[in-house]
């Protein structure tokens, strides 16, 4: 099933955070079958690699995390912007989901993730 949600994503919807996404893999701390969406943002941090603390917002559950390929460049003063996956409390919505909703399935290293916005 996983590999079926692969083929959407072909090289066009590739990219980096400033031209492409210097990822080496994704993190995660629970089954992403688990849920609907995820919401996807990106968090400032002083590492490409360490471990994200999973109390990092208070009240959100963090799912996964990304971790930057070991040469990624940073952004300002030694930080790195990394993509994280969580859920609010309010999660799931009812009907539909937030604008920042991604398909779960669809999270990879490296590429964008599909919006789940109109589709759950």
């Amino acid at each position: 099933m996983f590999n079926d949600y692969l083929d959407i994503i072909d090289e066009a919807t590739r990219c980096r955070f400033g031209g492409q996404l210097e990822e080496q893999e994704i993190i995660w701390l629970d089954d992403p079958l688990n849920y609907k969406y995820l919401r996807e943002s990106y968090l400032r941090t002083g590492t490409r690699q360490r471990p994200i603390n999973v109390d990092w917002r208070k009240g959100y559950k963090l799912v996964a995390y990304a971790k930057l390929l070991p040469d990624a460049p940073g952004i300002v003063n030694g930080t790195f912007y990394r993509r994280v996956w969580h859920v609010k409390p309010s999660d799931p919505y009812p009907k539909d989901c937030p604008i920042e909703g991604v398909i779960p399935l669809s999270i990879q290293p490296g590429f964008e993730s599909m919006s789940a916005f109109g589709y759950v």
